[in-house]
């Protein structure tokens, strides 16, 4: 009996191909550590169609045939960012549920720097004094500006 469906069909694809390896930041000096509360609260991520995930064979490619999957089902419209960095901290590391997800949080700054997934956020405003509104930009951008020393205004 064969088993159907993308996952399987994935593995089938990809361990034809070289393995991968990727290095993410470590989990305490990950950028993605400096996002506030609002920033991930307005977290929306855009996957790829299960036929448009690019071939590989890594955490990357399997991480982002999963978020094609969910969005395959209708359910990643409804996933906050920190339950899609849990769920793919629990799937590729391990997690107790109440350690913070910074591994998935840090697979998904990358999965959107390689463009693999858009990863959407609300950054704080830059200049409070001047009434700026929330800016919507990609996460890679914001990681760019914190890891960069350009840091939302404090109140």
């Amino acid at each position: 009996m064969s088993v159907v469906g993308p996952l399987p069909d994935y593995f089938e694809r990809a361990c034809t191909l070289p393995f991968e390896r990727v290095d993410l930041p470590s989990p305490h000096r990950s950028p993605t550590r400096l996002l506030s509360q609002v920033e991930r609260a307005t977290i929306r991520v855009s996957a790829p169609d299960v036929e448009d995930v690019p071939p590989g064979n890594s955490v990357m490619h399997e991480a982002t045939l999963r978020l094609a999957i969910f969005k395959e089902r209708d359910l990643l419209e409804y996933f906050s960012g920190a339950y899609i960095a849990a769920t793919l901290q629990r799937l590729f590391w391990g997690a107790h549920p109440s350690i913070h997800a910074h591994r998935g949080w840090a697979l998904l700054a990358e999965l959107d720097r390689r463009d693999l997934v858009e990863v959407w956020l609300s950054a704080e405003p830059i200049d409070l004094d001047l009434r700026d509104h929330f800016r919507r930009m990609r996460l890679r951008e914001r990681l760019r500006e914190l890891d960069g020393g350009i840091t939302k205004s404090t109140r």
